[in-house]
């Protein structure tokens, strides 16, 4: 077989490049999917393009993750589609690290030249990031997606478990071994089981009986919260039910 020519290889080897670099992008097909609601072929395909935008093709699909796990927002908002997948991205950009005029200025560079244009100053520019930072589209956007914080410094938790350990075993002073020790006592105690007993009495009115219990219910529930149970813990504790039997009527 003859070799190939030259162009013609490279050619291939660009055509392969183009085909490589188009699977890694974003299709209006997953945007459609992702927004989880009927979207015309040339908006989606619109949104896509503004995605795939972003050079990190980890940043692309979390943007794409994002608009799926968030489109429930979407639907209680009111804004339209481009709105909301512009303001996860938005998001997406906030919550690892950027800076809000950085993201905004990412994002909507048109709308940063016209401020520029109209000669606003850097505070009156920093006023118009925070007006969109603080909508409601991208307030409710940040309290569905924000990590709490005993996740996001988990890795932090485990080192600081580890300190305490080498403390407790290494340590010169007996009181900072002691510390170590009765901190690693604390911290790794196994949670506690929350029991709430209600307590049922025989006889008297049916209705009368619910409310009183489900007052009671309420209160041992509120006195468990108070005393630092969660409401994981309310939701899996035992409810030990007590009876109490009415005793023979005397007989006058």
């Amino acid at each position: 077989m003859a070799a190939l020519p030259p162009l013609y290889k490279e050619g291939v080897r660009v055509a392969k490049k183009e085909q490589n670099k188009k699977g890694n992008e974003i299709t209006g097909t997953d945007v459609k999917k992702a927004v989880g609601l009927p979207v015309p072929d040339a908006m989606a395909c619109k949104i896509a393009d503004s995605l795939n935008l972003e050079e990190s093709k980890v940043m692309r699909y979390a943007y794409l993750k994002n608009i799926e796990a968030l489109n429930p927002v979407l639907r209680n908002a009111g804004a339209s589609i481009p709105e909301y997948t512009a303001a996860v991205q938005f998001v997406t950009r906030l919550v690892t690290g950027e800076a809000p005029f950085e993201a905004f200025k990412a994002l909507f560079p048109e709308q940063v030249k016209d401020m520029y244009r109209k000669g606003l100053s850097e505070k009156e520019m920093q006023r118009e990031v925070k007006a969109y930072h603080t909508s409601q589209l991208v307030a409710d956007l940040l309290e569905q997606s924000i990590v709490p914080v005993h996740l996001m410094y988990q890795d932090i938790y485990h080192k600081a478990i580890g300190a305490q350990v080498i403390l407790m075993n290494t340590a010169m002073s007996e009181m900072v071994k002691m510390n170590a020790a009765k901190c690693l006592l604390e911290v790794l105690r196994p949670p506690e089981k929350f029991q709430m007993e209600v307590e049922v009495k025989a006889g008297g009115s049916v209705i009368e009986e619910l409310q009183a219990t489900t007052r009671k219910l309420a209160e041992q529930q509120k006195k468990l919260l108070e005393q630092g149970a969660s409401v994981k813990d309310l939701a899996e504790a035992d409810i030990i039910e007590i009876v109490q039997e009415k005793g023979p009527e005397k007989v006058q």
